[in-house]
């Protein structure tokens, strides 16, 4: 323990400036983030992009410690001058965490809990969440930057290595992204950070216990090729099939059809990619269980023309609800332009493939709107800006919300005026959240932000004697819910013409 003891006291000694800058960036963290939860309007947003700032720069002084803590003791090279001293690798790696703790983990716990004691929360009733998120961040952050620590030999080729990391994921990134898919949820995908824990482990143990430094810049380089797989939606996409096979035919979670009434008709919007047409499509809905939900996760398309022409879209972003009291709702595909443009006259066929996810929902509790903060379950909201909004600013505790579908009546007239006894509320209801029951999420902060958001209602409504209101004493309802069975749901349409021209509307009649 004298040898461990040592090192960190020497440690101490030569990085203290190094220590100091994080300690002083995370107390400025906590200074300022709580500026980002604001929930009125303001002309100044100075604030704001501080505190954004602020949340780049911690994880930068962490890379800039923990870098300078591990090559202090050189792993790789000839200048390892503490192979000729009586230091055990373990003892040495021993200390390396101990300065960590006290400089890096004991900050960062201080620091969630003055931001949740500032947004309202108890510190002590969420201390399994923060103790879970520091494992996540240490697998996500402090493990990949230790890792390449490493395997550097100084912290120049630190900092060339680092650079080269985010260019190279950056770039796969943008490459992804003009891919436009979307691939739904899976475990696959929830296992990685765990393969990429045991990797940056590896890869620490191995430095110290053998300096071997080739097999560990392989081992991150198996880390990358997974990144990159994962960018791409592998392993994601292969278990797709297995996580959600195929509907029974005769009892499928929803029936879904093509809504041929003369009021709803297909429509085409403009996508932000140029060569690509958003095709809406009306869809009649029945089948939902009571006390259900089904969500769509994603969707993809295969477009087939009489004239032997073919068109199959990857999984596409869907993020819809389909529940007992709804009947009706729309689908989007984006679709190619060349290839609307070659069938823009021929009758084609259409199949669309859903991944959903069923859902059984939980108990409902209600919360009162008040004329300032108010409390919901599981969290803190507050109207944004006057009473024409349509959302509320809400934050909530080491993640965000547990999925939930929230309801409310809303109001014909301002709330500044007398509420007439007669007129017929409006009922509007939306979601929050993801799935998931694990007591925080990967993050710097330990307050999460998010919006409830009623379609349709309030100050976006374009005609004002349309607009609603959702006044102080108004209940909201909350329904928790929970994942049952996930699965894939075909639809093949009748034969159809697909528009080409973009439309304002949905309920526009063809041509």
């Amino acid at each position: 323990m004298s040898q461990v003891l040592h090192i960190f006291k020497k440690d101490v000694r030569h990085l203290w400036p190094e220590a100091f800058a994080a300690l002083i960036v995370t107390a400025l963290f906590v200074k300022t983030y709580p500026h980002t939860w604001a929930t009125g309007y303001s002309i100044s947003r100075v604030p704001d992009i501080i505190a954004n700032i602020v949340v780049v720069l911690v994880p930068v002084s962490w890379w800039l410690m923990i870098t300078r803590l591990i090559q202090s003791e050189s792993l790789v090279g000839e200048h390892q001058f503490w192979v000729t001293r009586p230091y055990k690798w373990q003892k040495l790696l021993t200390a390396k965490i101990l300065f960590l703790v006290a400089f890096l983990y004991l900050p960062f716990l201080i620091a969630q809990s003055f931001l949740l004691n500032a947004a309202h929360f108890h510190p002590w009733l969420y201390l399994h969440g923060m103790l879970f998120n520091l494992l996540l961040v240490t697998a996500v952050l402090i493990l990949p930057i230790a890792a390449f620590a490493a395997v550097t030999s100084g912290f120049a080729k630190a900092v060339l290595t680092l650079l080269g990391v985010i260019v190279g994921f950056v770039g796969l990134a943008t490459l992804s992204s003009l891919r436009g898919e979307s691939v739904p949820d899976t475990t696959g995908d929830n296992a990685i950070p765990f393969v990429l824990c045991a990797l940056g482990l590896a890869v620490i143990f191995v430095q110290y216990a053998t300096r071997n430094v080739p097999l560990s810049r392989w081992l991150l380089v198996a880390a990358a090729v997974i990144i990159a797989a994962s960018i791409f939606g592998w392993p994601g996409r292969a278990f797709v099939p297995i996580e959600y096979p195929q509907s029974p035919i005769t009892a499928p979670p929803v029936h879904l059809a093509f809504d041929s009434s003369p009021t709803h008709h297909l429509a085409a919007f403009a996508s932000t990619d140029d060569k690509v047409l958003s095709i809406q499509v009306p869809i009649a809905i029945s089948g939902v269980a009571s006390g259900t939900a089904i969500q769509a996760q994603a969707i993809r398309a295969v477009i087939t023309a009489p004239n032997g022409l073919h068109w199959s879209s990857s999984w596409q972003n869907a993020r819809q609800y389909f529940t007992p009291d709804e009947d009706l709702s729309t689908v989007s595909i984006d679709v190619n332009r060349a290839f609307l443009e070659k069938v823009k006259d021929l009758p084609v066929q259409v199949r669309l493939t859903w991944a959903l996810s069923r859902l059984r929902a939980g108990a409902t509790r209600q919360a009162i709107v008040g004329d300032e903060e108010f409390n919901i379950p599981g969290g803190i909201c507050a109207q944004q800006g006057d009473d024409y909004t349509s959302s509320f600013a809400c934050r909530f505790p080491m993640r965000q919300p547990r999925l939930t579908r929230f309801a409310a009546m809303w109001s014909h007239r301002p709330c500044s005026q007398p509420q007439s006894q007669d007129a017929t509320p409006v009922p509007a209801s939306g979601w929050v959240g993801a799935l998931g029951n694990l007591p925080a999420e990967f993050g710097i902060t330990s307050v999460w932000t998010s919006s409830l958001y009623f379609p349709g209602q309030g100050f976006f409504i374009a005609n004002k004697a349309d607009r609603t209101y959702l006044c102080p004493g108004t209940p909201i309802s909350f329904t928790e819910y929970n994942l049952v069975d996930r699965s894939q749901l075909d639809l093949s349409f009748p034969a159809m013409r697909l528009p080409l021209q973009p439309t304002n509307s949905l309920l526009n009649n063809q041509d």
